[in-house]
């Protein structure tokens, strides 16, 4: 269902319990929007994923740095 949809259904309940008054159908759809929003996770950017969707560079696993020449050779010389 979409959301103009269940914004218009949950409107339309406002206003049963509302006692069906007339005169106050703007009032209903707003307070029905706010329903509905608040009740529905975020629709995604149309720019793209949040940066709460991609994780910081920090905790992206780095591959194992190798050791240079040097390095090498006095671990080896330590094993």
């Amino acid at each position: 269902m979409d959301k103009d949809e269940m914004i218009r259904q949950r409107a339309y309940e406002i206003w049963n319990e509302s006692g069906q008054p007339e005169g106050m159908e703007q009032e209903h759809w707003e307070q029905a929007k706010r329903d509905v929003e608040a009740s529905s996770p975020p629709e995604p950017d149309a720019a793209g994923p949040t940066g709460a969707e991609i994780p910081p560079l920090a905790e992206v696993s780095d591959p194992p740095v190798q050791p240079t020449g040097d390095e090498l050779k006095k671990a080896t010389e330590l094993g």
